[in-house]
């Protein structure tokens, strides 16, 4: 009686290769690696409201609170509607002086943007149909923004993600437009963060003794609960 012979054993199957990990795609700037991500046409804004309580020049007080928003609305066919507002009060009080500052500000933009390598090119026009004007002063018109912005995965005080933007045409304008919307203690110089969906809620903490109180502010930025509204500075 024949046996039968026991089945050889099955070939080894060739090993899958396996890509490796992907690194981070980073951007220096001014000295500070950057993480992007890639940039998705969407709604982006921020609610930013401000605290500064000093004492300047050893006897002069200064108190000043503000709240400002900025929302842009990217489409995939390269438009971008935004509107951007701020109230402020401000108070110096002192041995030599005593002044008040208080005012509302609001302006609409349209315009057109770009993807470029790493940055996205944004060129807003004054728009008053975006949203309704409420000027600053009777007599300056707020100027067109030039702004180059960044996806970010993180920037500083930004762990979230978002959009981080350099106005580009400071010298353009004919008053502080930026004063307010963009903060020096998210990036080295000054910066406009904007987050996607609800948009970011960011606070500017400053106190102190001095004429550069600001160096030692404390900012916060995390993820609005709901969506922010073109108004959300009022």
């Amino acid at each position: 009686m024949a046996c039968a012979a026991p089945a050889p054993p099955p070939a080894p199957r060739p090993a899958i290769p396996v890509a490796p990990p992907k690194e981070a795609r980073t951007v220096d700037v001014d000295g500070v690696q950057v993480e992007l991500t890639a940039f998705v046409a969407a709604r982006y804004a921020n609610v930013t409201e401000i605290s500064v309580h000093a004492t300047r020049e050893g006897t002069t007080h200064e108190s000043t609170t503000a709240k400002s928003s900025f929302v842009l609305t990217f489409g995939a066919d390269g438009l971008v509607t935004g509107c951007r507002g701020q109230r402020v009060a401000s108070y110096l009080d002192g041995g030599k002086v005593s002044h008040e500052t208080r005012y509302q500000e609001q302006q609409g933009y349209s315009g057109r943007w770009k993807r470029g390598e790493p940055w996205v090119d944004v060129e807003l026009e004054p728009d008053n149909k975006t949203c309704p004007q409420l000027r600053r002063f009777v007599d300056l018109e707020p100027k067109p923004w030039r702004l180059r912005c960044l996806s970010v995965a993180r920037a500083g005080p930004l762990s979230s993600g978002g959009l981080v933007c350099q106005k580009t045409n400071r010298a353009e304008s004919q008053f502080d437009e930026e004063w307010g919307h963009t903060l020096s203690r998210i990036l080295p110089d000054r910066w406009l963060v904007l987050g996607p969906g609800n948009g970011l809620r960011v606070t500017w903490r400053e106190e102190g003794v001095g004429l550069h109180t600001e160096k030692n502010a404390v900012v916060g930025v995390t993820p609005a609960a709901a969506p922010i509204a073109l108004d959300a500075w009022k």
